[in-house]
């Protein structure tokens, strides 16, 4: 009877041991459902998603955040309209002009990036390849980063510039493949982004030829910012709440600690330090940084975008932002 018990006392303190971990472990980690997917890029202008996980932003804020890498914006966003991803630290303008005019309310936008005079986008050309300006890219053959909206940006810049885009032979290349193609000589110059085009020059491989080719259409140039999608508003309005406050928390850090900013977005881009400290500083604004004028800067750029022919009808920018998504579900 005694061992009878002893055994039973034993088993409740087994018992009791057990909830007491559970709980404790419970109270790290966060709560179900509160579980998200946030696509990214291998790319500098991620900078947001990586800092917000790196730092442990995702966690504090009750998130349990799963990074899942996309090989183009086009890619990404088609994840999250079919509800494989809930979110992304930055997503191009180009992209989701589309989005939304194809398939409105998808998404909301949570911020603001600026692309400005600095270089974070820029044409180089291959070395010795003879070019001097954009007009001696007709006849020759030019690789550009995947997705609509730096071929759309490249007619664009073309229109401006007096080039005729129907001479110039485009081919979209993803990252990894874009330095071997100007090595090789299989394109002769590249439209791309950080840090690769700081690579090909720093390789001996290219020389700017274009800098900034976005000033020549807008002097800033806003780029995209960080969605989330209307599911994960609608069904988790909590997880949508957190998300967006862990990336506000990243633009705070990215502005006040550059360098260790750039450190963290070195592990996901595969740069060294020289090529990290050139990077660009760029601009970044959280929604309630947000005035009219950049409502208007967007639907600016959504409007040229729509006399490119890249969108199906005109869009209400400002629409895209969660701003709208609250007026219309305080109805």
């Amino acid at each position: 009877m005694k061992i009878k018990k002893i055994a039973v006392a034993a088993v409740i303190a087994i018992i009791v041991v057990g909830a007491l971990a559970l709980l404790l472990q419970g109270g790290n980690a966060p709560p179900q459902g509160n579980v998200i997917k946030i696509g990214y890029q291998a790319s500098a202008p991620h900078a947001l998603a990586f800092i917000a996980k790196e730092k442990g932003f995702f966690g504090q804020e009750g998130l349990d955040a799963e990074l899942v890498k996309f090989g183009s914006a086009n890619l990404l966003m088609d994840a999250l309209a079919a509800g494989n991803i809930d979110a992304a630290g930055v997503v191009n303008f180009g992209v989701l002009f589309a989005m939304q005019s194809a398939s409105p309310g998808v998404f909301k936008v949570i911020g603001l990036r600026y692309y400005t005079d600095e270089a974070e986008w820029s044409i180089v050309a291959r070395k010795n390849s003879g070019l001097k300006t954009l007009k001696d890219l007709e006849g020759k053959k030019l690789g550009v980063w995947p997705g609509a909206n730096v071929r759309i940006v490249t007619n664009m810049v073309f229109e401006k510039t007096g080039v005729d885009a129907n001479a110039v032979r485009t081919e979209q290349l993803a990252p990894e493949l874009q330095l071997p193609a100007l090595e090789s000589g299989s394109v002769d110059a590249l439209f791309t982004l950080e840090p690769y085009n700081i690579l090909a020059v720093e390789k001996g491989l290219a020389y700017t030829l274009v800098r900034a080719p976005n000033s020549l259409l807008m002097k800033e140039y806003p780029i995209g910012g960080p969605v989330v999608s209307t599911r994960l508003l609608e069904n988790n309005p909590a997880a949508a709440s957190k998300f967006r406050k862990a990336i506000e928390r990243a633009v705070d850090f990215y502005k006040n600690n550059r360098e260790e900013s750039l450190e963290i977005v070195s592990k996901y881009v595969n740069i060294d330090e020289s090529i990290r400290r050139k990077l660009s500083a760029r601009q970044e604004k959280t929604l309630d940084e947000l005035s009219q004028n950049d409502f208007e800067s967007v639907q600016t750029l959504a409007d040229a975008f729509l006399k490119q022919g890249a969108l199906k009808n005109r869009i209400n920018a400002s629409e895209m932002f969660l701003q709208a998504f609250a007026r219309q579900t305080s109805r």
